[in-house]
């Protein structure tokens, strides 16, 4: 019954409940600290930064401004790539889902309504983004770069909608700067 209170939410946690799961999975899952990820609570408080900025660069400043273990910003660029690439797109995800799996059988065999963790899975897997956007990472494009042209592409309608749209982008008039320019004409030729 006290796990169920932590561990039974559907959709996007409450901040008690991310705190609780991020614990749960560290104890239970990862026990040693991996990749400047230093325990459960950690965890939680950084995936909320994470859904909380509006751009990398805020996500960067927050860590420079809130963890005693970084020191330059250079150290924080590197924390938060590292925590996108390690632990958003990749870990945190699969340890979540694995969690969803065990908690909707327990939570379904004693005759509770287990939680549904599966929207917010893919929320941090994309990084708080529209799905697209770090999807097209794989064709070339880096995310800051989709984040830059994100009004014009089409979104949510699926990847092939906005690789169709990123292919009549007219780098000229982007505002993108001439090495940008050079990437987009490059991932443009590929696609």
């Amino acid at each position: 019954n006290s796990l169920h209170d932590f561990l039974g939410w559907r959709g996007f946690p409450e901040w008690q409940e991310l705190e609780h799961t991020c614990r749960f999975i560290f104890d239970n899952f990862i026990f040693r600290p991996s990749s400047g990820i230093f325990s459960g609570r950690q965890l939680a408080y950084r995936l909320n930064q994470l859904r909380q900025a509006k751009k990398v660069q805020d996500f960067i400043s927050n860590i420079l401004e809130s963890d005693n273990r970084v020191e330059t910003a250079d150290d924080a660029v590197e924390a938060a790539f590292l925590f996108q690439r390690q632990w958003a797109t990749f870990a945190f995800p699969r340890y979540l889902r694995a969690l969803d799996l065990i908690q909707n059988q327990v939570f379904t065999d004693v005759g509770m309504q287990p939680g549904d963790y599966s929207a917010y899975a893919l929320q941090v897997e994309s990084l708080f983004l529209p799905p697209e956007l770090p999807a097209l990472e794989e064709y070339g494009l880096p995310i800051q770069m989709s984040i830059k042209l994100r009004d014009r592409l089409t979104l949510n309608e699926g990847l092939d909608s906005a690789i169709a749209s990123l292919a009549t982008i007219r780098p000229e008039r982007t505002g993108l700067l001439d090495f940008e320019k050079a990437l987009l004409e490059d991932v443009q030729t590929a696609i």
